[in-house]
């Protein structure tokens, strides 16, 4: 057996995770169990009760994912053990998380003088960017992809430490790492998108959240805050769930979103696609205060 830490969580799994630490075994909190097969067990969608078990299958693979504390693989063995490493660690994981109560944002966070911020946006706006970004400066980075906030502690909520890895295009490793994208793997054979290790600037800790910028398009780089309806309706977009919970379920998601945008101002960060911007963009959000009378104004 492997065991990890990821999301304050302690992880068994038969399955090697290169891109998990990994720490002493004990009492796991999951247990993850990849079996191989030649026939994929017939299955029944379980979208309905989502909170307590979430399935979703192929010809070749089936996940099952049962009340946040087992996730269990079922696989051909022409499925690679890469595409199910990054499925689990990407919706996969995302499922476990919402299952176990937090809310799951499609997003990245970095710190910032002590505190989490979040970027979040349209698939292609440059997320996993703007965080390696960051990280090339020297900023810690607390997750990409997955942001699961904690809302049990006292005060703000707090971002929970994911995975020490990043998933950029080619032409960001380049552009914000430096990076020659020949030298980094391959999410999955076949696909352009490259993982970057970010072992040595991973906060491995949680860190209370500062704010949360919607990355959009725009002529110049610039900073507006966001009305307290408006940011509703951005974090539940940005949520990983969302078009897969019941009734019930939607309502208990959509009070934890109220309660996101109720703590943690949200504002709109625009750019230019031009990645010579990116140290000016990372400057400019360092050197942001939050004037708490225009967050108020402003919703």
């Amino acid at each position: 057996m492997f065991y990890y830490t990821a999301y304050g969580l302690e992880i068994e799994s038969n399955q090697l995770f290169p891109e998990l630490t990994p720490v002493e075994a004990g009492l796991a909190d999951v247990a993850i169990r990849v079996e191989r097969t030649a026939e994929i067990p017939s299955y029944e969608r379980a979208q309905r009760n989502m909170k307590e078990r979430y399935v979703y299958g192929t010809e070749e693979v089936l996940f099952e994912v049962d009340g946040g504390t087992r996730i269990r693989v079922t696989a051909q063995p022409s499925v690679t053990e890469r595409f199910i490493q990054q499925a689990i660690l990407g919706a996969i994981m995302g499922v476990l998380l919402y299952q176990r109560g937090h809310l799951v944002l499609h997003a990245s966070a970095v710190v910032v003088k002590g505190r989490a911020v979040i970027f979040l946006g349209e698939k292609g706006q440059g997320k996993s960017t703007t965080a390696a970004a960051f990280v090339a400066r020297g900023y810690p980075i607390l997750t990409d992809d997955v942001v699961v906030l904690d809302f049990r502690r006292a005060g703000v909520p707090y971002i929970l430490p994911g995975v020490p890895q990043l998933r950029l295009w080619p032409d960001s490793v380049a552009s914000s790492l430096g990076a020659d994208p020949a030298d980094l793997p391959e999410i999955v054979a076949g696909m352009e998108k490259r993982i970057s290790s970010t072992h040595k600037h991973f906060a491995n800790q949680a860190y209370p959240v500062d704010r949360a910028y919607i990355l959009l398009p725009g002529p110049a780089i610039a900073i507006s805050p966001l009305g307290r309806q408006e940011a509703l309706i951005e974090s539940i977009r940005h949520t990983f769930v969302n078009n897969l919970l019941d009734r019930h379920s939607m309502g208990i998601h959509l009070q934890q979103c109220a309660q996101f945008v109720r703590d943690i101002p949200v504002f709109t960060l625009s750019r230019p696609h031009d990645f010579s911007l990116l140290p000016e963009m990372v400057q400019r959000i360092v050197d942001s205060r939050i004037d708490p009378s225009s967050v108020e104004q402003s919703r």
